[in-house]
């Protein structure tokens, strides 16, 4: 039985053994390794263990000395005799993470505690008092999420857990927690999961669930290690195992942990028995760190190896094969401690070149010039001082090419400029001044000038075969050679030929056997069946041109297009253009000096630079750029001209001053990982600042920097810096930084990776973020920003309560230096007042003369045009024509229409217009003004037509502003309209509901500049000599000012010389017809003569009193009223008011201007006496403002009427009052109207209850009357006089102001409120006009009734 089981075993070894061994040349994998020594700032070579912490920085333990790196520099920790808490010695063996972020580091003399939030070490007692062990006990630390494990020595497990700050002691005691299956264990390690797996010194391994603290897992492996003395382990992601002895020669075994198969791996397959540390990549491979073995690969799929080792020529090999440590950090970075040259690391992320080169000081063997590929894959290289050079792709060495070696009888050059691999295997040098040379089957043969066999030149820059066969030569000083390889025959062209210059640096051939031929002064191309050169050369003239006449290289790629590559940018050839689109850096290249360029396989052109390789990528948008740098693996920045190809297997080669590149395309991968970014430093006053240091006796930084989200500095330490690195570590050199300090810096400012910080010098007090971010050599940047807040106080004289201060001692002052210049000033203010005084003065008086012109002569005029035909009816009574009656009635129109303007211009100086709503149909009140206008057009010959959208609309309006509106529109069209001309007038229906009336005409128009001053008061266009300019420049100002009172707009449009348009547009809404003529048949007035006469023509007529002071006036009324009314008269109030006495009159006319007792007072005088209190009384004045006719309302009068008297309209007025009074006076129901309270007939109701609730509602609005009543009602003035005065006895003026002082008496019996309070409550803007009218009603002033109450 153990028979079979050592054979099974062998076969087993030897089967696992093979298979690695014949498959090693299929590994494709090739890596390469970045270098960190002493030489970057390391403490010492030898690299004992490697960690990285919470925050991303990498700690390295050496033999003397600790160190953190963040990928630029480093930062030494050694023993200080004068801290005690320092490293006990500088000999670090082990690096672990502890509690709270904690970094423990195991010496040779004992343990240190590094605690990077306050940046320094700390005393290690207290947690060694907690485990109750010396420093020197503790053989591991070991983390998992949540929970750190202490390996003691001979005390089995400690387990700590941060949530609750709890350490538990766990043993194979039955009685702890986690019963282990003994204490003596040599290692622990979790897996990927968090479970802990703990393996014990006899060979047994259990395997923790941390979550349910339960052993899940038990193997036994006891027959295979414990007499060898494994007891170091690794697990893999399929929590597979790989057991070492870190401190013997035992080699490595394998242990599946599913299948059970146990797999030993020696120094056959590890190059070393001495296994120093595992670990396992990205992509599943397992690294096996040796001693002197370097570091062997295993892929676990198909267990074939791969050996990595120090190679001399190879400068991104292993820097020494003695590996110490292993570390895979979180960014995907491979540590490798090594015992001599420090730390190699290789970044999993990053698909870097391979760099190689010839193991010699001599830089000369290095410097590579030319490139070519023989069938064997061989790579040639042509040096720059040691000949021809051999590159052999399989053992990656650079090796001198012995059979041409200078020291033979076939001497070959030193300077090899140019090489070609011909079809016939035959390999083409061409040499600096030493000619063209041949190489084929162990043969050199020489061609040169002197030899006379046809070469035009001995400095052989190009070499290129043709599809035919032949050979192209481009030199240096004669142009370009053909030759024929069989019959060693040249012919020469030159610059005699058709070339723009002797100097030929490359030559390429298209699939149409054109010839492209670079030179040093543009782009031929060769007609090889004609021999006819066309050239393209740098112009500024002609569009599409080359970008440069210095053209270094040539491609011709596999899509069909022409590549040029010059000391001025990329250019590829458009045949449609016959012309050149140019790529520079600005579209992402390295460089715009082009040195080679290379397809790959994939049709991706890689193009050699003075400052790297870029990669070029067609795309929909033209070309996708990434760039490439020595820190990507570069053997330098720099390349030589046209030293690049491309191999049979895909490779590109490219070779510059520093050695070869030689890559695959398709593994040069983007590394697309976001950098971490940290602060790595604060300075103040340019020196650096520690955390918990005291600055001037202040702890200026509690803890590390990124801990903090803010720094608070005083006044005087406003000149600071911080320090940052994104921790990529890997090409490092190739990071970008932009930083800006907000509420400073308005911009990014981008700082290189050399510097990574930034300063700032006296900053002013206030409140900024200093924000920073980073994008790795690839260009991806960081994802968030990082940011600190900085505070600078400002100093105690610029705090708030010293501005306080500062401010009451200058109003101090101000005050006293105030009181002695205050007089000087006075005086100098005065005479500067008087002097402005009589400026403004006299432009006023220049703009009044101005106005008073335009007046007098509209007044002239219609003056004349009365007083002419009168005269003549005077002269000549018995020749009196109609047609003169008409000239007066117009003229007198004319000026009544002047004054009225004139008034209205005051009455909108003094903000005095109120709109008196009425209904009625719009569009035919707009037909009916402009029919007004029909004899004008006939006179003027302007043809006035009125367009309308809609058959009628009936809507609420002031039909008085609404008229003059329109008679203003109208009257500026006619006004600058020149005969034969158009006017249109239009009234539509907008979308949103609005009534848009538009004049427009085919007048002289308005200047652009001019038309928003039309609506401005004295503005008058300026007209054509041929016409005259009448008018006051009022008119449009009032016309502006009546569209806004009905919530309208009005605008212009016009053109000069074509005419203009003016549009108004209302908010009007529409109304019910069947309504609005329901009102307008009960409220009907008598407009006609005839109506009066009859109704009275079978009945007594009415008795009307006169009184008037001017006989004319009077005699024109009474003669016009005897027709219908007992008419009797007087020419005062105080006589009048002695007849109406005895007389008593049903109606009485009177003006109110009038001597001895004026209008207003009669009118109080018959509503007063109750003899005559029901006498209707009608005002006549000559003053039409609102408060004038209120006050006649006021007074009791039943209407105001204004001069110029329209008989017609004063017949139907005392008809209609004479009517009603009688209804009244037949009326013996009457209802009482309250605030609160009213009783009214059923049918009445809702009209009075309305009536009631809007004055309510506006009991403190002083500017709601009648009008604003009626409005709101939804009736016309005089219908709702009529049904009020019908319901309640009272007109609407009388309801508001009972209501009214109702409400304020209620007020002052119920309130503390004093009577202007009262007053103003209830809508009087004027407590003494309140007072008078409270005791109208009351019998009493308020304040007797507020003393009685």
């Amino acid at each position: 039985m153990k028979y079979a089981e050592q054979m099974m075993r062998i076969i087993t070894f030897l089967v696992i053994w093979l298979v690695p061994m014949t498959a090693v040349a299929q590994w494709e994998q090739e890596l390469s390794f970045e270098q960190v020594s002493t030489e970057q700032g390391l403490s010492y070579s030898q690299v004992n263990c490697v960690l990285e912490d919470r925050y991303g920085f990498m700690w390295i333990g050496t033999v003397s000395g600790l160190n953190r790196y963040d990928g630029y520099r480093f930062e030494n920790f050694y023993h200080n005799q004068e801290d005690p808490y320092s490293l006990p010695s500088n000999a670090i063996i082990w690096l672990a993470n502890g509690p709270d972020s904690t970094v423990w580091i195991s010496c040779g003399e004992g343990l240190a505690i590094y605690d990077p939030v306050t940046d320094h070490f700390v005393d290690t007692r207290p947690w060694l008092d907690r485990l109750g062990v010396e420093s020197v006990d503790i053989s591991k630390v070991h983390h998992t999420p949540g929970q750190i494990w202490f390996l003691l020595n001979g005390r089995s497990l400690v387990r700590y857990t941060e949530a609750d700050d709890q350490l538990v002691e766990l043993s194979a005691s039955p009685s702890s927690l986690i019963e282990l299956t003994s204490d003596s264990i040599s290692d622990i390690n979790s897996d990927q999961n968090g479970n802990l797996w703990v393996m014990y010194s006899s060979g047994r391994i259990d395997v923790i669930d941390t979550e349910i603290d339960k052993v899940t897992r038990k193997f036994d492996l006891s027959k295979h290690t414990l007499s060898n003395d494994f007891s170091h382990f690794f697990i893999d992601r399929d929590d597979d195992l790989w057991i070492y002895s870190a401190g013997g020669a035992l080699g490595l075994l394998y242990f599946n942990t599913t299948d059970g198969k146990l797999i030993e791996l020696n120094e056959k397959i590890l190059s070393s028995n001495i296994v120093r540390q595992v670990v396992q990549d990205e992509k599943g491979y397992i690294w096996i760190g040796t001693d002197h073995g370097g570091i062997t690969l295993v892929n676990k799929s198909d267990w074939t190896t791969k050996r990595y080792k120090y190679q001399a020529n190879n400068p991104a090999s292993l820097g020494n094969n003695s590996i110490t440590t292993l570390y895979r950090s979180s960014q995907g970075i491979i540590w490798i401690g090594k015992s001599r040259k420090g730390l190699s690391y290789f970044n999993e992320n990053a698909g870097k070149f391979i760099h190689f080169k010839y193991p010699s000081d001599d830089l000369a063997y290095n410097d590579i010039l030319s490139l070519a590929e023989d069938q064997s894959g061989d790579i040639w290289l042509g040096t720059n001082g040691q000949g021809l050079m051999v590159f052999d792709p399989e053992t990656k060495k650079i090796e001198p090419a012995n059979v041409l070696r200078s020291d033979q009888s076939a001497k070959l050059p030193d300077v090899i400029v140019s090489l070609y691999y011909g079809s016939d295997e035959s390999l083409w040098i061409g040499t600096f001044t030493k000619g063209l040379y041949r190489y084929k089957n162990g043969r050199l043969t020489n061609y040169r000038v002197q030899s006379g066999n046809g070469i035009s030149d001995d400095n052989v820059w190009s070499i290129y075969e043709g599809s035919t066969g032949e050979l192209w030569l481009g030199t240096l000083l004669s142009g370009m050679d053909r030759m024929d390889p069989t019959t060693e025959e040249f012919k020469n062209y030159n610059i005699a030929s058709g070339l723009p210059v002797n100097y030929i640096t490359s030559i390429t051939e298209d699939k149409q056997n054109r010839l492209w031929i670079a030179s040093g002064l543009g782009l031929s191309v060769l007609d090889k069946e004609n021999e006819v050169f066309k050239n393209y050369a740098l112009s500024d003239t002609v569009p599409h041109a080359i970008s440069s006449n210095s053209v270094v290289c040539l491609l011709y790629d596999s899509h069909g297009e022409i590549w040029v590559g010059t000391l001025n940018g990329l250019n590829r050839y458009l045949p449609e253009e016959d012309g050149f689109e140019v790529y520079t850096t600005e579209d992402g290249l390295a460089s715009d000096i082009i040195m080679s360029i290379v397809e790959d396989d994939e049709g991706g052109l890689w193009v050699g630079t003075d400052h790297g390789i870029s990669k070029i990528e067609r795309s929909s948008d033209g070309i996708d750029v990434q760039s490439y740098s020595e820190s990507d693996g570069l053997q330098g920045n720099y390349y030589n001209e046209r030293a690049a190809i491309k191999t049979q297997e895909g490779m590109l080669a490219f070779g510059g001053q520093n050695g070869l590149n030689v890559f695959d395309p398709k593994k040069i991968i983007i590394n697309d990982r976001a950098p971490l970014l940290v602060f790595t430093g604060f300075s103040l006053n340019s020196q650096l600042i520690k955390p918990t240091r005291l600055v001037e006796g202040d702890t200026l930084l509690s803890k590390n920097l990124n801990e903090l989200d803010q720094i608070d500095l005083n006044y005087d330490q406003n000149s600071f810096g911080f320090e940052f690195a994104a921790l990529t570590f890997d090409q490092a050199g190739g990071n970008n930084y932009e930083y800006k300090l907000e509420g400073f810096d308005e911009e990014w400012m981008r700082v290189s990776a050399d510097i990574r910080r930034a300063n700032y010098t006296n900053i002013n007090p206030g409140i900024y973020t200093f924000k920073v971010r980073a994008s790795n050599s690839h260009n991806v940047w960081s994802e968030d920003d990082l940011g600190m807040k900085v505070v600078i106080h400002p100093p105690f004289w610029r705090t708030g309560w010293a501005y306080g201060v500062y401010i009451l001692v200058l109003v101090v002052l101000l005050y006293f230096t105030r009181r002695v210049i205050v007089e000087r000033e006075r005086e100098k203010a005065k005479l500067e007042n008087e002097r402005l005084d009589a400026q403004r003065l006299h432009e006023l008086d220049l703009m009044k003369l101005k106005f008073f012109t335009n007046i007098s002569h509209e007044f002239r005029t219609p003056i004349s045009l009365v007083l002419t035909p009168i005269e003549r009816m005077i002269k000549n009574p018995t020749n009196i024509r109609e047609a003169d009656f008409h000239v007066i009635q117009r003229n007198a129109k004319r000026l009544l229409t002047l004054v009225n303007q004139l008034l209205d211009f005051r009455k909108m100086e003094a903000n005095q217009h109120t709109l008196h709503y009425s209904s009625g149909d719009l569009v035919k009140f707009v037909q009916d003004v402009i029919d007004s206008f029909s004899d004008l057009s006939k006179e003027n010959e302007i043809h006035l037509s009125f367009e309308s959208d809609l058959p009628q609309f009936y809507c609420s309006f002031d039909k008085d502003k609404m008229d003059k509106i329109l008679f203003n529109l109208l009257s500026n069209a006619f006004k600058f309209t020149l005969e034969g001309g158009k006017i249109v007038v239009a009234l539509e229906q907008n979308d949103k509901g609005h009534i848009v009336v538009s004049v427009a005409d085919t007048g002289i128009g308005i200047p652009l500049d001019k038309q928003e001053a039309v609506f401005e008061r004295f503005i008058q266009s300026e007209i054509k000599p041929n016409m005259i300019n009448s008018g006051t420049g009022i008119g449009l100002s009032i016309t502006k000012e009546f569209v806004e009172l009905h919530g309208g707009t009005i605008s212009v449009e016009s053109e000069k010389d074509h005419g203009s348009t003016f549009f108004v547009e209302f908010p009007f809404k529409q109304l019910d017809q069947a309504r609005i003529e329901s009102e307008e048949e009960e409220n009907q007035p008598r407009e006609k003569t005839k109506h009066v006469e009859e109704e009275f023509e079978d009945k007594k007529k009415p008795h009307v009193f006169l009184v008037e002071d001017n006989a004319d006036f009077r005699f024109y009324i009474k003669d016009n009223l005897k027709q219908h009314f007992n008419v009797s008269e007087s020419f005062n109030g105080k006589e009048a008011w002695k007849s109406i006495v005895t007389q008593h009159p049903d109606m009485v006319i009177s003006d109110v201007m009038m001597p001895v007792m004026n209008g207003l007072d009669l009118c109080k005088k018959i509503k007063n006496d109750p003899r005559t209190a029901n006498i209707p009384v009608i005002l006549l004045t000559a003053q039409t403002s609102e408060e004038h006719k209120i006050q006649g309302l006021e007074a009791g009068a039943i209407e105001c009427i204004s001069k110029p008297v329209n008989f017609e309209i004063l017949v139907s007025t005392i008809s209609s009052a004479l009517k009603f009074q009688k209804r009244v006076n037949e009326s013996s129901q009457r209802l009482t109207a309250e605030p609160d309270k009213i009783e009214v007939v059923s049918r009445d109701e809702k009209l009075v209850k309305d009536a009631l609730e809007l004055v309510e509602k506006n009991m403190s609005n002083s500017e709601f009357g009648v009008e604003e009543l009626s409005h709101e009602l939804g009736f016309s003035r005089g219908y709702l006089y009529q049904k009020m005065l019908k319901i309640t006895g009272e007109t609407p003026m009388d309801f508001i102001r009972n209501i009214r002082i109702k409400r304020a008496a209620e007020l002052l019996s119920k309130s503390q409120m004093t009577v202007s309070e009262v007053a103003y409550a209830v809508g009087y803007n004027n407590p003494k006009l309140f007072s008078r009218y409270f005791k109208s009603v009351y019998k009493k002033y308020p304040s007797q009734y507020t003393a009685e109450d």
